[in-house]
């Protein structure tokens, strides 16, 4: 046995140092397993972190596109205030073919009336119906948090994105409302569908061609008893062959839209008579593009949804001929914003 003055320690000693930190060391293994047994199993499944919405999820991006769409009214009201116009009709494409296909219609019906005149005032006309070709072509063009690791800390904040685009098709209604809205009280707003005084001066014109169809009748069984009178018979019965032909045009029926092409020039001479009137000019608007995203967001601590919304709306300030006074293209888009369950947007 070794002596305790020369620092040696015994055998009884050396094995229970020994059986101290095997003690120890299944203590640790103990504590270990326990703070493993806390966390996931390193070969489960990796978190996806993601967070999706349904394809219908739209009336956010809506109330965004309809927000930047009435700050774009505002501006463009505020550049036809600075133009000092004090009275505007609001057009679109389909307007503006109306108007052109009446004024169009009406000069060649007047020509013809003209005509039918001259015939029945057994005038000396020859060829009187070959003259005027008269064409009524109808010119109406009738939107992964991943755990890898036990000291994977940085993972647990990774965040999935996820963006969804939405085509929105703007109303125009809702264009007009705000641009009305915007220009009142100093600018006098027209807008067409809501104009209930229907104009009598193609409805006149058609009844005195009808008139005349009538006075034509009579001539040709007088004048068809005299031989020299023939021509004119052929002349007058020519005319009633293309009054027919108009007749049948303008009461027509359109299969797609069920309206009669009389019934779309009628609207063209409420146009018309608008745009008669002093100080009016032609206001046209035109929706080129509405759509907003959905971004949805999602770590392993929170998930969150935004919404954007954008649109692109151009417009021409046109003088009753045809002049360009204004023309601009607007866009405004209003970033991702989130909505509160209260509906407010934050």
């Amino acid at each position: 046995m070794a002596s305790e003055k020369s620092g040696e320690k015994t055998i009884e000693e050396l094995k229970k140092e020994l059986e101290k930190v095997e003690l120890q060391q299944k203590i640790d293994e103990a504590k270990k397993a326990i703070w493993k047994a806390k966390l996931p199993d390193l070969e489960a499944k990796m978190l996806e972190g993601k967070l999706t919405i349904d394809e219908n999820v739209t009336i956010e991006c809506q109330i965004l596109v309809y927000r930047a769409m009435s700050e774009i009214a505002s501006q463009i009201s505020h550049e036809i205030k600075n133009h000092g116009v004090k009275r505007v009709i609001i057009f679109n494409q389909h307007d503006l073919n109306i108007v052109l296909s009446y004024k169009t219609t009406l000069e060649q019906i007047n020509i013809f009336k003209e005509q039918y005149e001259k015939a029945v005032k057994e005038e000396e006309e020859k060829e009187v119906a070959a003259k005027m070709p008269l064409v009524f072509t109808d010119i109406l063009v009738a939107g992964t948090t991943v755990l890898t690791s036990l000291v994977d800390i940085a993972s647990l904040l990774r965040t999935d994105t996820d963006i969804k685009g939405k085509k929105i098709d703007l109303v125009d209604e809702a264009l007009v409302s705000e641009i009305a809205r915007t220009l009142q009280p100093e600018v006098t707003t027209i807008y067409p569908p809501f104009i209930n005084i229907v104009p009598d001066k193609l409805l006149s014109v058609i009844f005195e061609l009808s008139k005349l169809k009538e006075e034509a009748d009579r001539k040709i069984v007088i004048w068809s008893k005299d031989e020299q009178s023939q021509d004119k018979v052929a002349q007058l019965k020519n005319l009633n062959g293309q009054y027919e032909k108009i007749l049948t045009s303008l009461v027509g029926v359109d299969e797609n839209t069920g309206i009669s092409r009389l019934e779309k020039l009628v609207k063209g001479e409420i146009l018309s008579t608008e745009l008669d009137k002093n100080g009016t000019d032609i206001l046209y608007l035109k929706v080129v593009a509405g759509g907003g995203n959905n971004k949805t967001t999602r770590n392993l601590l929170w998930s969150r949804l935004f919404h954007s919304g954008g649109a692109i709306i151009t417009y021409f300030l046109l003088s009753k001929d045809g002049i360009i006074k204004a023309s601009k293209t607007f866009s405004k888009y209003t970033g991702y914003r989130q909505f509160k369950n209260s509906g407010r947007v934050v």
